[in-house]
């Protein structure tokens, strides 16, 4: 004779199926939300990093511009600019390259050298030994310096065959150029903006690139500089970067996914740096951010089972608790038809439910432990994330503060400047008017 499922089954088998069914859709929206809340994280960590990184750069450019005006306003060099050098003991033979080389670099901390050009581009000293008499009027750091303090981009000059950052600036005497100030910058206070990946995990990183797609910047895959002006960065990023560039409000933009410099998929930001026409990108390798996201959904996955574990031994015992009264019922009426007068035994079960029991609070402690193991995990990671945030608004706002004090100071200075220019003029005009006194 045929038999059906027995009472226990027909109450655990749907109690089942609806835990694994509820389990199931709920881990499937679990994992559409870490995978957004993975990706919101990254998005914050890349575009708040890229946009303080420029505010640090803007600031050492803005250093920069100061410094190289304080050195363009030495006494010694404009006298050497105004006067005959065959005339001046302090220009005559190399003189005011040896100052430069002993007195300017050492208080510049940001150069590495230091010339000199007259008005018609002539190199009249510098700190290179053998670099007098140089003509450099066609180039853009004299073209530029003679107007203003210009800062060139990142490459090969007439003044070094080496790859190099350069600034130039006017020298004036009574409010009129008298020459110009060419200095080679130390690039690598800028790199080391750029290098600082504290927080930014194993492939994590920032660099420039030009205007014609070229790496400006140190890769942190490929050492020794190797990937300056050699390496093309003809990315998504970098594309969209400079396609943004007339439009401020789009300057940083949202998270993209797409193939890197090194052929390998990565995610990243982008932010443009405006004074010097460059890009600067952020950017993760994408199986870094999958890592993070398997292992949240392997602690998911863990959590699915032991759930379903858990109410399927729960329905389990009350199918078995339900099956026995409902035996024991059947039992008893078919005795008391029969006429039967034996009681029903109560011990059927007794050490099939004790097990079952024991069992019970094994998955019970199993997931109470995964539980508490997940709640650390978040805990950890949302305090790391709050003390990188905290340590990094603390560096934007020394930045501003620091760039409030240089422009302040550049201002005073140009105040200075002029103050002293007029104290000259009235000499001059007292001096002359002593001399008409004496004539008349």
């Amino acid at each position: 004779m045929k038999r059906g499922f027995s009472v226990r089954a027909k109450i655990m088998i749907p109690f089942v199926l609806l835990t694994a069914v509820f389990t199931i859709g709920g881990a499937g929206i679990f994992y559409t939300l870490v995978m957004d809340y993975i990706e919101g994280k990254t998005f914050e960590q890349l575009s708040f990093g890229a946009h303080v990184k420029n505010e640090h750069i803007q600031t050492f450019f803005s250093l920069v511009r100061g410094r190289m005006g304080d050195q363009a306003a030495d006494a010694k060099i404009v006298s050497c600019l105004l006067d005959e050098t065959s005339k001046n003991e302090d220009c005559a033979s190399g003189a005011l390259s040896t100052y430069l080389r002993r007195e300017k670099i050492a208080t510049f901390s940001l150069a590495e050298e230091l010339y000199v050009l007259s008005t018609d581009g002539q190199m009249i000293a510098g700190t290179v030994v053998g670099s007098l008499g140089g003509d450099f009027a066609d180039t853009k750091l004299f073209e530029n310096g003679i107007k203003n303090t210009y800062i060139h981009t990142i490459s090969e000059t007439q003044f070094d065959a080496d790859i190099a950052l350069f600034a130039s600036t006017p020298i004036y005497s009574n409010n009129e150029v008298v020459g110009v100030l060419v200095g080679k910058l130390k690039e690598q206070e800028l790199f080391d903006i750029l290098e600082e990946r504290k927080g930014w995990g194993v492939t994590g990183e920032t660099y420039l690139v030009n205007s014609s797609l070229l790496m400006i910047s140190p890769s942190r895959f490929q050492p020794d500089q190797l990937t300056i002006l050699s390496q093309e960065s003809a990315t998504k990023n970098a594309k969209d970067c400079f396609s943004k560039r007339n439009n401020f409000e789009q300057q940083h933009s949202k998270l993209q996914t797409f193939l890197g410099y090194r052929g390998v998929p990565v995610v990243g930001v982008h932010s443009y740096v405006a004074s010097m026409d460059w890009c600067l990108l952020a950017e993760y390798n994408k199986d870094e951010i999958s890592q993070q996201a398997q292992f949240l959904i392997s602690q998911l996955l863990l959590v699915a089972l032991l759930i379903i574990f858990f109410f399927g031994g729960v329905s389990y015992v009350v199918g078995t608790l339900l099956g026995k009264d409902l035996r024991q019922i059947i039992h008893t009426g078919k005795n008391i038809l029969s006429g039967g007068t034996h009681p029903v035994s109560d011990n059927d079960n007794e050490h099939e439910i004790e097990g079952l029991g024991n069992l019970l609070d094994s998955f019970t402690e199993a997931l109470f432990q995964a539980r508490v193991n997940i709640d650390a995990k978040v805990e950890q990671q949302t305090k790391t994330l709050v003390e990188e945030r905290k340590k990094t608004q603390k560096a934007l706002k020394e930045a501003e503060l620091l760039n409030d004090t240089m422009i302040e100071r550049e201002l005073r200075m140009i105040q200075l400047k002029k103050e002293n220019q007029d104290l000259k003029i009235k000499k001059k005009s007292s001096v002359k008017r002593k001399k008409d006194d004496k004539k008349t």
